[in-house]
């Protein structure tokens, strides 16, 4: 007997994206997995999800992506409020009739 090892190959493995920043792993090819549709990173099933209900490939998305696209609000959509802290305060107050809104910080 030499003093030689012999390596064989095992199973493919693909690396997924992870959950979060810096938390990628590996998995096994053959496992369930799909391309986000946003950033088209390789995730595998348990790091993806879906915009709807329906759970199909076409609108897969990495978990970063998919919290930018479903609960981020759209660019527009009351971030970029002219109104001063006053008259959001009176609206409020006389549209919502929430009588606490003077002392809010």
């Amino acid at each position: 007997m030499t003093g030689t090892t012999t390596m064989k190959e095992g199973p493919a493995v693909l690396q997924c994206k992870g959950p979060c920043l810096d938390s990628s792993h590996t998995f096994l090819t053959a496992v369930d997995h799909c391309k986000c549709n946003k950033c088209n990173a390789v995730v595998c099933k348990l790091c993806s999800t879906t915009l709807t209900s329906e759970k199909t490939d076409k609108e897969r998305y990495c978990l970063d992506c998919y919290l930018i696209e479903n609960l981020l609000p759209d660019e527009g959509a009351g971030l970029n409020n002219d109104m001063t802290i006053s008259e959001m305060r009176r609206e409020l107050l006389v549209h919502y009739n929430f009588s606490g809104a003077n002392i809010l910080l």
